[in-house]
């Protein structure tokens, strides 16, 4: 897999750890860190939830603004953990029908003519 860096002025310099999302450094701690996030894509989705709570600030830079819907993130009670831990094609479903849902969303924004 190819990794793109974006040109920052003095990105060669910079004092602190510097890495790409898809290179993760899991040896780099980032409780009490000021962080920042280059990019907004699919990556940075995945992981700045998890790292928001342990990191004392966190910048995002982008860009391109790209259209945002909430992320339908909540907590499943123990029971179903459970209940999907025995029926895996219930959990697929369930997984399917936050995919296609959040698809729909997106449908009125499609352009009426293609380029």
């Amino acid at each position: 897999m190819q990794v793109r860096h974006p040109d920052i002025p003095g990105l060669d310099t910079f004092p602190g750890t510097a890495f790409h999302s898809a290179r993760w450094n899991h040896e780099v701690d980032l409780t009490g860190q000021r962080v920042a996030v280059v990019g907004t894509g699919a990556s940075t989705v995945q992981f700045l939830p998890e790292i928001q709570p342990k990191a004392t600030h966190v910048d995002v830079f982008q860009s391109t603004p790209q259209w945002v819907l909430l992320k339908p993130d909540y907590l499943l009670p123990p029971g179903l953990h459970r209940f999907f831990a025995h029926h895996p094609a219930a959990r697929r479903a369930l997984r399917g029908l936050h995919h296609w849902t959040q698809e729909a969303i997106g449908v009125p924004f499609l352009p009426t003519e293609w380029e």
